[in-house]
């Protein structure tokens, strides 16, 4: 039957499992993060703009030839009212080339009002598109963002709990090995208890006299590696915990 492990090392043990989430937790909580919110240096945003300002300038073209168009329309059925009142050849030869000139200029705005309708029309289209991917971009940030901060909402609230846990766990430690298990934590990297094996500690590779290595596998008291002087203990016993 194996010893039963001693209070302190069983307490020593979970007190650094707890205090290893606490610092991957905050670790991560403090840490930069990149969520995918669209903003004013987007590529797609700046696409957009283009083809907007693109669009906005068809429009403003379309809505002068269609102006023009009207005020020739306007100048050839004027022109019509004229020609009861011709008395001479002159005049009327004025008029004819007056009214090829206007029915000339009306052909090729037709075509250009058309052409520009078309060319808006498609813009269009094109920029609805880029609208309809700068909307999903935005849900799927306010989703992103949304189960983001729900993780580190919920990763607050684990670090609250956790600390609750150690403090219940440190009043039950002898204070003299509490403080060196705290010095330990900061000079060795958040490992102050490690596991010994085969004679060796892990924290520091060192293989101890077989005395030491017999005292750490009885697991009775706590026992320091004497040269990195880290909390040992044996894989064996961790099913007692």
């Amino acid at each position: 039957m194996k010893d039963s492990p001693h209070p302190e090392l069983n307490l020593l043990i979970q007190l650094q499992t707890i205090d290893r989430s606490i610092i991957e937790n905050k670790s991560y909580l403090n840490m930069p993060h990149t969520l995918p919110i669209p903003n004013e240096e987007d590529p797609i945003v700046d696409l957009y703009k283009y083809r907007k300002k693109h669009v906005d300038e068809i429009k403003t073209s379309y809505s002068a030839a269609k102006l023009d168009l009207e005020q020739i329309n306007r100048a050839l059925s004027s022109a019509g009212g004229f020609k009861s009142k011709i008395k001479t050849n002159v005049e009327y030869r004025a008029y004819r080339e007056k009214v090829e000139l206007l029915t000339h200029e009306r052909a090729v705005l037709e075509r250009r009002v058309k052409e520009l309708a078309k060319k808006m029309t498609d813009e269009m289209i094109e920029l609805s598109k880029l609208e309809e991917r700068i909307a999903g971009d935005k849900k799927l940030s306010a989703r992103e963002t949304t189960k983001f901060m729900t993780k580190m909402e919920g990763l607050k609230s684990e670090v609250t709990d956790l600390y609750k846990k150690r403090k219940i766990i440190v009043q039950s430690i002898d204070n003299s090995i509490y403080e060196l298990y705290m010095s330990l934590m900061d000079c060795c990297g958040g490992s102050a208890v490690v596991e010994a094996a085969d004679r060796v500690c892990r924290g520091c590779q060192l293989i101890m006299p077989r005395n030491i290595y017999l005292n750490v596998l009885s697991f009775a008291e706590v026992v320091h590696c004497p040269n990195c002087m880290r909390i040992l203990y044996h894989n064996s016993h961790l099913t007692q915990l």
